[in-house]
């Protein structure tokens, strides 16, 4: 209680003495703030860039795989029956904005060089999948498919030689407008003409092939009222959030089947990208680190180079506590003069970033901060520098007066 009270009373003091420290080297000053700024940014940036990889890693899966909400078949049952009547009542539900069924089979693909390249079909309406996914706005090559298109496929651009990222699938030497042969799991081997092209720029998504229904009704020698299936619906809501209240509706309204959030569909995915930002975070703690270490080292080296000075100010009467306050004060002020420089650095590097998206493999990449990253960074920071400017100051105004002065 006494020594808080002397703190107090010192505190006057040891503002004045921590200002006189701080503007003693001007340059010093501004390479320290410097420093500790850019220690900020790296702590800030880094986890900005991961947050926006993993959000157009998440954006991709959903747009093409899972939609918001994906909904399947019972685990002993291979199709959704009565796909029209969940439409209706899935569409009736406040912020879903979309909802497109497929039928899932196997297809083989060949080409005219004789190379095959297995895949996924997916039946579709491609009015509702428009609204649903961004499929029409990634074709690439040729056209989007309209809803009566017979005779006619699109393909994705992984499993074509001319547009393909990776070669890690089996590509088939196709472009929009050629003809291909397309064998279907049920025997039937049709040519088809490929409509279009699609790619997203995503490994996950590029390599599948969509025929509409009408076409699917001739292949597999279907009814309008036999198409009435699907191996899964995907649902697009108006925003990520909604998921669990649709979902609550669509159970309400006697839905059935196995119905899964993106995030829970998505499982390994988004493990993968969480990993991602985990790693982001300890890139994050090396720049608190830095900016520790800079504190730590300033407040080292000014204390052994005034020991005598330390001495002299304790022989006019000056307590210990004032002058460790002053130099703690000192510290701080370096971690907000070096924080608020790391902010402005870092949202004009963001601000730049937003406009100038990083390209990647994946698509562009924006980075994302919300707020509440700027307070726990610059609020570590201040803690860190607080603590860095207590421990060096604290064994020197321990050492004893004369001691001080002489070897000063």
């Amino acid at each position: 209680m006494l020594r808080f009270k002397k703190i107090i009373e010192g505190l006057d003091v040891a503002f004045f003495l921590a200002i006189k420290n701080l503007l003693f080297k001007k340059k010093m000053l501004i390479m320290i703030v410097v420093i500790i700024g850019l220690g900020f940014l790296s702590t800030v940036f880094s986890t900005s860039v991961i947050m926006g990889l993993k959000f157009q890693v998440e954006d991709k899966a959903i747009d093409m795989m899972t939609g918001n909400i994906l909904i399947e078949p019972k685990s002993d049952e291979d199709y959704i029956q009565n796909v029209n009547e969940i439409e209706k009542k899935a569409l009736a539900i406040p912020g879903v904005v979309g909802i497109s069924p497929h039928i899932n089979r196997g297809v083989i693909l060949t080409d005219k060089y004789g190379t095959k390249a297995p895949t996924q079909l997916k039946v579709i309406d491609p009015e509702k999948e428009a609204t649903a996914s961004s499929l029409r706005e990634n074709i690439i090559s040729g056209s989007y498919l309209s809803k009566n298109t017979k005779g006619e496929i699109l393909i994705g651009a992984d499993i074509t030689k001319k547009y393909r990222m990776q070669e890690a699938f089996p590509a088939v030497d196709i472009d929009a407008g050629e003809k291909i042969m397309v064998t279907f799991d049920n025997g039937v081997t049709k040519q088809l003409k490929v409509r279009g092209i699609y790619g997203q720029n995503f490994v996950a998504t590029d390599f599948y092939v969509f025929i509409t229904k009408e076409e699917a009704k001739q292949v597999f020698n279907a009814t309008d009222e036999e198409m009435n299936i699907a191996t899964e619906i995907m649902i697009k809501t108006k925003e990520r959030g909604m998921e669990k209240a649709v979902i609550y509706k669509l159970k309400q309204f006697g839905i059935t089947g196995r119905i899964w959030t993106w995030q829970e569909k998505l499982g390994v995915l988004s493990q993968f990208t969480d990993s991602m930002l985990i790693v982001s975070q300890l890139t994050g703690l090396i720049g608190i680190i830095i900016a520790f270490a800079t504190i730590y080292i300033m407040i080292y080296i000014n204390v052994l180079h005034k020991r005598t000075q330390i001495g002299i100010m304790k022989a006019m009467g000056i307590n210990k506590e004032t002058i460790l306050t002053s130099y703690v004060i000192q510290s701080f002020f370096y971690g907000v003069l070096g924080g608020t420089f790391g902010f402005i650095l870092t949202k004009f590097i963001i601000g730049y970033f937003t406009v100038n998206p990083i390209i990647m493999p994946i698509g562009e990449v924006v980075p994302i901060v919300e707020s509440s990253n700027y307070i726990i960074s610059f609020s570590i920071l201040l803690a860190s520098s607080l603590v860095a400017g207590f421990f060096p100051a604290q064994g020197a105004i321990k050492e004893n007066i004369l001691d001080a002065i002489f070897r000063g």
